[in-house]
């Protein structure tokens, strides 16, 4: 990238010289994203080899063979399940998103939400940044779409849209003068805006309302009485609850993405889930983070009385190391409840691969493995691990296990 010029700046007291940086800061930003992040529009997604196409799609590569043949025939002459295969240009079968999801549900492997089930409303959200939130999310929602073959929407709830980011759009630059390109207006104006707020991605089945820095002043509008339209809306923790009933028959899975504090965002983000999940790293500043964050908790929905079919936490960023083993027992006393555990078995290991994504603001689901291609094994199978335990909850919950 071409180095950054210096500009001169002769401010005239502290408001010009805020302007000043706030103004320059926002041209580097958009050549850093430029240089760093495709735009949405010319992302793509990934193709798949067939081992990893029948990892997917919950079959053995010579069931997928047996049933996907050159001619889509077989010895008989006879149509055979899945038809032709597509070639890439090295002459090996490459399979796209839609062609797995497609495989999985005609090989009866899909496990559908049923119709008169809720979708998984998932908020992702601890009292503390640095905790792998949002790259829970994102990985979330790969999982989701690509070894589940579901629906998603990916909500940001977070003002400096780093979850945006990570699907190609540029908060503050993107759709900066649409006032529907974030919940803001179907959080203060209309429940019914939020179908307005809805953009795609590049994964066939995962779709993005994005943040931006405007979601800064929402707790003002909310908190003001003059402001938050209590008399047509209701209450305030209700208002993403409400605005989710206009699009959630669209999805399987809606994941929020919340901010690293306890703001009106993130409490809407409670009521509107049914499933609480909070990312632990294990070090002492998570144990006191946790500690804050539910105390706070614990008084706001002792009056709003959310329905949480799960609460969760998992540990990220696990270590083989003597301070990692010994928080991860504070962690697990921390979290045994009379009702059982609220920490999920498996976790999120420290790893280069997992790292390399986020660099590249992608899950580890798009990327395609460099360097040791067991360290991005591991990382995959980490992750899968965690998906496979948590949608095992989802899938109870559905009755579908």
């Amino acid at each position: 990238m071409e180095a950054l010029k210096h500009e001169s700046v002769e401010p005239t007291g502290s408001s010009d010289t805020f302007f000043q940086i706030s103004k320059r800061g926002a041209s580097i930003i958009k050549r850093l994203q430029n240089h760093l992040s495709q735009p949405h529009e010319l992302r793509t997604m990934r193709q798949w080899r067939i081992n990893d196409a029948a990892r997917m799609a919950g079959i053995s590569p010579s069931t997928l063979r047996k049933h996907e043949t050159p001619s889509g025939l077989n010895v008989a002459a006879e149509p055979v399940k899945l038809g032709k295969p597509s070639y890439a240009d090295n002459g090996q079968r490459a399979y796209s998103l839609s062609r797995v999801n497609d495989i999985r549900r005609i090989m009866g492997n899909y496990k559908a939400k049923p119709d008169h089930a809720d979708p998984a409303i998932i908020a992702t959200s601890i009292f503390k940044g640095g905790n792998h939130k949002t790259t829970t999310t994102v990985n979330l929602a790969g999982y989701a779409a690509l070894l589940k073959g579901h629906r998603v929407l990916v909500i940001d709830l977070d003002p400096q849209g780093t979850l945006t980011t990570y699907y190609g759009y540029r908060p503050g630059f993107d759709y900066v003068d649409d006032d529907n390109a974030t919940i803001i207006n179907a959080m203060t104006e209309d429940p019914t805006a939020i179908k307005n707020a809805v953009v795609k991605t590049q994964w066939d089945n995962i779709d993005l309302i994005m943040a931006d820095s405007r979601l800064e002043g929402l707790d003002l509008t909310l908190y003001n009485p003059d402001m938050n339209q209590q008399k047509s809306m209701g209450p305030v923790f209700n208002r993403l609850s409400m605005a989710l009933e206009f699009v959630k028959s669209d999805y399987d899975v809606i994941l929020l993405d919340c901010a690293p504090n306890a703001g009106s965002l993130t409490y809407n983000a409670v009521q509107a889930a049914n499933i609480f999940l909070f990312p632990l790293k294990p070090d002492a500043s998570s144990i006191s983070s946790l500690t804050s964050f539910t105390h706070i908790l614990h008084q706001v929905t002792q009056y709003t009385k959310p329905s949480h079919a799960y609460i969760r936490g998992f540990l990220t960023d696990i270590k083989k190391n003597e301070e990692s083993v010994l928080m991860r027992s504070l962690i697990e006393t921390l979290l045994n409840t009379s009702s059982g555990s609220l920490l999920l078995e498996n976790v999120m290991i420290h790893s280069v691969e997992l790292e390399r994504a986020t660099n590249d603001l992608s899950s580890v689901y798009e990327v395609t493995p460099r360097g040791d291609i067991q360290a991005y094994r591991r990382a995959i199978n980490a992750f899968n691990r965690i998906g496979d335990e948590l949608f095992g909850l989802i899938e109870t919950m559905w009755g579908v296990r």
